[in-house]
């Protein structure tokens, strides 16, 4: 796993937008702070009870492939980083 700033992921992203594979927290987080263009939304957790979706991982195995690698965003960072840990 690599951590990126923003700008790096924007620049990882922008020259073949359909390759960015987007995790949000949330729904709610996806929706009102924004995503880039053809992300994905694959939440880690999300209300009522705010659990961690227990089958996370087998969804964004699905959605990634070589061709299309996995960048994780949150608004601070904080999530993203925990959540291939788990």
């Amino acid at each position: 796993m690599q951590q990126l700033t923003p700008q790096q992921a924007y620049d990882f992203c922008r020259p073949i937008p359909r390759r960015s594979l987007s995790m949000y927290a949330s729904e709610m987080e996806y929706m009102f702070v924004g995503h880039p263009a053809n992300s994905i939304l694959i939440p880690w957790v999300d209300g009522p009870n705010w659990d961690i979706d227990p089958n996370f991982v087998s969804h964004v195995k699905k959605a990634a492939s070589v061709n299309r690698p996995v960048v994780l965003i949150c608004r601070s960072g904080r999530r993203s980083a925990e959540a291939p840990r788990r």
